[in-house]
């Protein structure tokens, strides 16, 4: 008679403890206003690797989703900078080629390229990308040299 007693107890307290953490988790993910969704970055994990390379006369930046850990809109703009004269930052050289994305699915890739026009040149890779209202985040690659057919030279 007595663990009847108990157990309905437990029953009741483990209900009020239930709905006063559903409370709590609605408080804390409320939708966020225009102004707030800004300033907020959700805790997801997204993994975007940038490569450069080339061949075949041209030159390519290839951003590729390698990892999202929750399902999400991962917006990714990836961008080719040349420059004939030896450069070692994007902002001295030129953007010569831009491609976007509203959301690169994991495992999937979005390249910029350009051909060589038959010169060597100095080449480098960007990308900016973030999941959802996370704040944005940068990759950049060394600044390359490419001959002529787009095959590799050196590294800066």
């Amino acid at each position: 008679m007595q663990l009847g007693k108990i157990s309905k107890v437990a029953v009741a307290g483990m209900a009020t403890m239930l709905v006063a953490l559903s409370a709590v988790a609605l408080c804390a993910f409320k939708p966020a206003t225009q102004t707030e969704a800004e300033s907020v970055s959700p805790r997801l994990f997204t993994n975007i690797s940038l490569g450069l390379s080339g061949g075949d006369g041209m030159v390519r930046a290839t951003a590729r989703n390698d990892f999202t850990l929750f399902p999400s809109t991962v917006y990714v703009r990836v961008e080719l900078y040349r420059s004939y004269e030896v450069a070692y930052e994007y902002t001295e050289m030129e953007r010569v080629s831009v491609q976007t994305t509203a959301d690169l699915n994991m495992g999937q890739s979005i390249v910029a390229e350009l051909s060589t026009e038959g010169k060597s040149a100095y080449w480098l890779a960007r990308t900016r990308y973030r999941a959802d209202n996370a704040d944005w985040s940068e990759k950049v690659t060394n600044v390359c040299l490419f001959d002529a057919d787009g095959n590799l030279v050196q590294i800066m």
